[in-house]
């Protein structure tokens, strides 16, 4: 898998906090990620404080992963 699908694999699996250390290690992914809508710091309508991963960056995910959605708890 590469490092854009086990970014977004890792934030799926635990939302990330703007400043937590995986954040900060892997700003440029997350920046390109929020920007292409695979990620999104809004959740049913509400800003969060975190980063999730959105139907369009689950649905990339589970393409490489396929059975991944059955895991995952929540999804923007």
């Amino acid at each position: 898998m590469n490092e854009y699908l086990s970014v977004l694999r890792h934030v799926l699996l635990n939302p990330q906090s703007f400043q937590s250390d995986f954040s900060r290690k892997n700003a440029a992914t997350i920046a390109e990620a929020a920007s292409r809508g695979h990620v999104s710091a809004v959740l049913n309508n509400k800003a969060r404080d975190r980063w999730f991963v959105t139907s369009a960056g689950l649905a990339l995910v589970d393409e490489a992963e396929p059975g991944i959605k059955s895991i995952v708890k929540e999804v923007n």
